[in-house]
């Protein structure tokens, strides 16, 4: 049991931390673009954060999906 509550754990640590990446991602464009200081260099800081927040997303879908795919039997002790 306890490892089924640490996969979610994780599973919904990975989620909450793609969340934030994602709402830095539009909160620093939507500044940048505010105060007219947009530039190359903070253009790809952002696309690298949605790259992030995506791969994150992806390991934590993945993560979640292997868990529940897994039959008591094949669950570690």
């Amino acid at each position: 049991m306890s490892v089924e509550i640490a996969r979610a754990n994780m599973v919904s640590g990975l989620q909450k931390l793609a969340e934030e990446f994602a709402s830095s991602a539009a909160g620093l464009a939507a500044l940048r673009n505010a105060e007219g200081l947009m530039d190359t260099e903070t253009a790809e800081f952002i696309d690298q954060l949605k790259r992030a927040s995506a791969q994150l997303t992806l390991l934590a879908n993945e993560a979640g999906v292997a868990a529940s795919s897994q039959t008591p039997t094949d669950r570690p002790l």
